[in-house]
């Protein structure tokens, strides 16, 4: 997927003068947002749309924005609860920009694209600059700390639990009408639940006990084999 852009970017980066890095990441990420405008306006196969290598590498891009924003902001501004409500405003309305009817119209469907291309890293360059905020905190509450543990297992299997709303046998089950706002929330409910269970499952009985075989066995703390000596 964005692979392809990582071999290309890095030597990108080093062949070009350092100050020039921020103009470097503005154009490769305005490359991808109108490239998701010109998707979305000619209708092109939403599953393409969200696989398509360069609008996921804007996403890396405008967190590389964000990083050299950060470092010219003043410290007044980055600690700004505007600087997190604002993009987490943005990221909400595009995350429910189908119950909102925003999804229609191709034209709003892409500039909510952009926007959550933006809010995201404006969320985690808020985060990292006001370490000691409550809402920071809260991220160190333990069941959320623990879907960042599981969080890589989790991006896995959630390719392959599709939103069952649309299914009739999946509404009949529940009483309700196919493709009903009810529906796809109840579906986007059981897409979010059931990969959290594989994840869980996975961390638990696969990468758990690898992990500590691995720290066992490579780790700084691992304890040094006994040097043999070579027979004569």
């Amino acid at each position: 997927m964005e692979e392809q852009f990582y071999l290309l970017f890095a030597p990108l980066l080093l062949l070009i003068p350092a100050k020039q890095h921020l103009r470097a990441c503005l154009a490769l990420f305005a490359c991808g947002a109108l490239l998701q405008f010109w998707f979305r306006e000619e209708q092109f196969d939403p599953v393409f749309v969200y696989t398509f290598s360069l609008n996921n590498f804007a996403v890396m891009l405008a967190g590389g924005v964000c990083f050299f924003l950060g470092r010219q902001l003043p410290e007044r501004m980055l600690q700004s609860s505007m600087m997190l409500l604002l993009p987490l405003a943005l990221l909400l309305i595009a995350l429910l920009r189908t119950p909102l009817g925003l999804s229609e119209n191709p034209a709003v469907d892409g500039m909510l694209d952009v926007a959550m291309m933006i809010a995201c890293p404006m969320i985690v360059l808020w985060i990292a600059s006001n370490q000691r905020s409550r809402y920071v905190a809260f991220l160190e509450y333990r069941p959320i700390a623990y879907l960042g543990t599981i969080s890589y297992g989790f991006y896995i299997f959630h390719n392959f639990a599709q939103n069952p709303g649309r299914s009739r046998k999946f509404a009949a089950l529940l009483h309700l009408t196919p493709s009903s706002h009810a529906s796809m929330a109840v579906g986007l409910v059981f897409t979010f639940l059931v990969p959290l269970l594989l994840a869980h499952l996975s961390w638990r009985y696969f990468e758990s006990p690898i992990w500590r075989l691995k720290e066992r066995n490579f780790g700084r703390n691992a304890p040094a084999k006994p040097v043999t000596q070579q027979a004569l």
